[in-house]
């Protein structure tokens, strides 16, 4: 299985979702597919950085970067022959936590 986390996945993730307001809920285990990502990469290069701007699941600040994250993504993904991502809202910290704390 291929994991993804951190601000570009979730963000991905809440876009696919259109998502009015971030909910970790709905992001956590959300299974991301390579089409989707390829979409939202193409929707986003088909318009102006200005007009990202409260695209539904996008948060703000993230529209100078969104679409080269995408890109990044889905070259991984291809690369590796995976059609799609889980997506995970916790980070490498947590996971340490929660092996730390399965050691005890």
């Amino acid at each position: 299985t291929f994991v993804g986390t951190a601000g570009t996945v979730t963000s991905l993730a809440a876009m696919a979702q259109q998502l009015p307001t971030y909910e970790p809920a709905r992001i956590h285990n959300y299974r991301l597919q390579l089409t989707t990502i390829q979409e939202i990469e193409q929707m986003l290069l088909s318009n102006k950085k200005t007009d990202c701007v409260g695209l539904l699941g996008l948060e703000k600040g993230r529209e100078e970067v969104i679409a080269a994250g995408a890109i990044i993504i889905r070259t991984i993904m291809e690369t590796l022959g995976v059609p799609g991502v889980l997506v995970s809202d916790l980070g490498l910290r947590e996971g340490v936590l929660i092996n730390l704390a399965t050691r005890i």
